[in-house]
């Protein structure tokens, strides 16, 4: 019809100017996202992710990371592995994570229910586990579920909180004790005012950690902005 003819060429005539307005106010956003995080110094919380120049570089024994982990700064990793998880009426195939009690705190991920696996739990090597959301609904159907429990690899373990961990697929968490022979080569360490990069830097060099093997990578406020700025321009003009 006519009405739809006129509607299709406004919106052709029009859609230079939707596009700009739509950059414009996403742009404006994360221009207003860096202005907080500089007039705001407790938004100054950084994430410093600590990555192997070389895709092969050997990794560092877990316990030689926590020997370090806790006494200037947190730092935490994930092992990771496949296997096959059952409770009563159901089975689930997922990725097992091998990773600290300092996990959630240092990238700041929310606990849905429960808690997440204690430095207790971790030291006595508690076969204790966290599930993701996804992993949660999969194999109980709900993530009302801490004390229940489930079996892997013919061995129970019981579930102390779900994570909200912004993954889509299955995960389970575990203590990193659990795996002895685990050996992260990337960590995650969260700078704030007492915790600086070159704090890091000196105390990860006792473990063998340094700008000749690995990359150091900040993640601000303002680095999400952008990336959310960038998710909106590829949502609108893809």
């Amino acid at each position: 019809m006519w009405i739809d003819r006129a509607a299709a060429g406004l919106l052709k005539k029009y859609s230079g100017g939707i596009k700009f307005v739509v950059t414009l106010t996403c742009a404006l956003a994360a221009l207003g996202a860096a202005v907080l995080f500089y007039m705001n110094p407790a938004t100054h919380d950084t994430l410093l992710q600590i990555t192997p120049r070389a895709a092969l570089q050997r990794g560092i024994a877990a316990g030689t990371v926590e020997d370090i982990n806790g006494k200037e700064f947190l730092i935490t990793y994930v092992c990771e592995e496949s296997a096959v998880i059952e409770a009563v009426n159901s089975r689930s195939a997922v990725t097992v994570r091998a990773t600290n009690y300092a996990y959630p705190h240092v990238l700041r991920r929310v606990m849905k229910n429960g808690g997440f696996f204690t430095k207790t739990h971790q030291e006595q090597k508690s076969k204790t586990a966290v599930l993701n959301e996804k992993s949660a609904f999969d194999l109980f159907g709900s993530v009302d579920i801490s004390g229940n429990e489930f079996t892997m690899s013919h061995e129970n373990y019981r579930v102390v909180g779900v994570i909200s961990d912004k993954e889509d697929k299955p995960y389970v968490y575990i203590p990193v004790t659990l795996r002895q022979q685990s050996m992260p080569n990337s960590f995650s360490v969260r700078l704030c005012d007492n915790v600086s990069e070159a704090l890091v830097k000196n105390g990860l060099k006792q473990i063998g950690v340094s700008d000749g093997g690995y990359e150091f990578t900040r993640g601000t406020v303002v680095d999400r902005a952008a990336r959310a700025v960038k998710e909106w321009v590829r949502y609108y003009f893809s």
